[in-house]
């Protein structure tokens, strides 16, 4: 009976500290850098009335993805603000650093007159996608979690084994009842 109770207290220190453990955020664990990024080199070329290419160069880590967003502003308005549609590229989710990003904008279904060179600008906003470590620990917890309840599963099946009297197994008949006496 006392290595039952052994038994049973180890389970308990066991599920406390998987508990805790699965209560921390997933990047507990893990020491994280600031991220910085930032676009560079900016360069604009209108093609007729047509189509707009804007190369930039995004600066980064090599391991992270990025989100880019262009909004294009008017030299002579502050208050104009408008976000290209048509656009194809190194634009939206899962842009990766590097020299030489292209965004290719069709313009002619959202400005049909085309655009003057020099009368606009473009204004860059670049955030970092969360595909760090965070989630590659994913499939680790799951492993984790899994191998503690097997444990745990074991350990009680073998107190169950220990804690029976000899000859109580499953290969033990019970004996048949007494036949009533006359």
């Amino acid at each position: 009976m006392q290595r039952l109770m052994h038994r049973l207290r180890i389970i308990h220190y066991l599920l406390a500290g998987l508990m805790l453990w699965e209560a921390a955020p997933a990047g507990a664990f893990a020491r994280q850098e600031p991220q910085q990024q930032s676009i560079e080199n900016i360069r604009v070329q209108i093609n007729g009335r047509s189509s707009v290419y804007i190369d930039y160069d995004l600066i980064g880590p090599t391991e992270q993805v990025f989100r880019v967003q262009v909004t294009m502003k008017r030299e002579s308005d502050s208050t104009f603000s408008y976000i290209p549609q048509n656009v194809a590229g190194d634009i939206g989710d899962n842009v990766f650093p590097g020299r030489n990003n292209r965004i290719v904008w069709s313009i002619t279904k959202e400005f049909p007159e085309g655009i003057r060179e020099g009368e606009f600008y473009f204004v860059f906003t670049v955030e970092g996608e969360q595909k760090d470590k965070e989630s590659d620990s994913t499939p680790l917890l799951i492993a984790g979690g899994a191998a503690l309840v097997g444990g745990i599963i074991a350990l009680v099946m073998i107190s169950k084994k220990e804690d029976k009297p000899p000859g109580t197994g499953a290969n033990v008949f019970p004996q048949p009842p007494a036949r009533p006496g006359p």
